[in-house]
Order: C-alpha cells, then structure tokens, then sequence
C-alpha cells in the first residue's frame, strides 16, 4: 500500500489483511461465540444469504486526519479525526449516512444517545482512531434490535436504528469498528462518529 502508513495495531485492534474474519478475531484475542442460530438464521433485518456474502471479507479503509467546525445556534462544534477512503488515493470518500449502512453490511455514521453518557464518553477510549465494540442488545425493551457501542467495557451510544434494523445479527456476535471523529463543544467530547461493521473485518491505514 503506497502512500499509506498502517495505524497501530494495539491503538485499533484491526485484525491482519488478507485473514478471513474468524482466523484475524482468533489472531488478535477477539474471537466471539456465535449460537447456532446465528449461523443458520437471518435476524429481523438481515437474512442469513445477506450474512454470509459478507463473511470472511476485509475492506480496506485508508484514513486522512481532519479538523473541523460547524456553527450551531449556541456557538461552534468542533471535530476531530479522521475522513475515510475507499482507495489509497484519498479520491473515494465513504460519506456518514445515518438511514442506512454505506456498504453492504458496514455502517459510517454519528451516534445516537451520546447525550445520556456524558461522563463516558470523555474517557480516553472514545478517542479518534479507538477500536470499538458493537454489540446487539437482545434484552433491550425500548428497542427492537439495538446495537451499541462500547469502549474498555463501557457502554457510550448506539447506531441510529434504521441501520441497526438492517444489520442486527441474532445470537450473541460481536462487531467491531473505530471512532472517526469525536465532536466537542466547550472544551467536553459530546459526540462521536464511528466506522464498524457487524461481519466484514475492518482493514485500516493512515493517508501519508
């Protein structure tokens, strides 16, 4: 990969390209149980078809570091992080969409309930370029098919529910992904932008 240097590996915890994703979970300590319901049968927004075409695959993402600020009512936000590309070029831009995942079975997108986690989301595990959980929420009620975000087991927000709906596995899978952007005002972290996937492994450089 020319032009790319590769984030470090105990900053992001991506598994190594080129392995399929059970091999690179295996590889770096991450393997995750799946019931057999997992295995055999669609949840409510993915069918099992849909799951296994995107077993085993590795998307690399190549990341260029960004700054930003955007007027609000009350003053400014500010982001912090990185912007993704689908080629080592930084031409192919993978744009937030919170409606729907932006590649079959991978999400790019703000979190949702960030607010109700004030105090967890300044921890330094939520910082851009943090590797990320996602994981399904089954015993949620106000829900019907969650997926939060976690960092060093502390639970921060979840993916916006119409990408949640279509990606939310049964059993007990565990995904992964990388905070992108941290968003700040008055000096406090209050929102965060997170690339991840619940099956397709996350191959993750730096643009030069």
């Amino acid at each position: 990969m020319t032009g790319a240097n590769r984030l470090p590996r105990e900053c992001l915890g991506i598994p190594e390209f080129g392995r399929t994703r059970k091999e690179a979970s295996i590889a770096s300590g991450t393997e995750t149980e799946e019931t057999e319901g997992d295995a055999t049968h669609g949840g409510a927004g993915v069918s099992a078809g849909e799951r296994r075409s995107t077993e085993g695959v590795v998307l690399p993402v190549w990341l260029a570091e960004d700054r930003r600020t955007v007027e609000v009512a009350d003053g400014e936000v500010i982001g912090t992080g990185y912007i993704p590309y689908l080629d080592p070029e930084g031409k192919v831009t993978l744009f937030e969409d919170s409606r729907s995942p932006v590649l079959p079975g991978v999400f790019c997108t703000r979190l949702t309930g960030v607010s109700f986690h004030d105090d967890v989301v300044q921890l330094a595990h939520f910082r851009a370029g943090s590797s990320v959980e996602v994981r399904p929420e089954p015993a949620n009620a106000s829900d019907r098919n969650p997926l939060a975000i976690f960092g060093g087991g502390h639970r921060v927000g979840y993916v916006p529910a119409p990408i949640a709906t279509t990606l939310a596995p049964s059993g007990t899978r565990v995904g992964r992904g990388i905070v992108l952007m941290e968003w700040s005002s008055n000096g406090r972290r209050d929102g965060l932008s997170v690339l991840g996937s619940m099956h397709v492994t996350l191959q993750v450089s730096l643009l030069a």
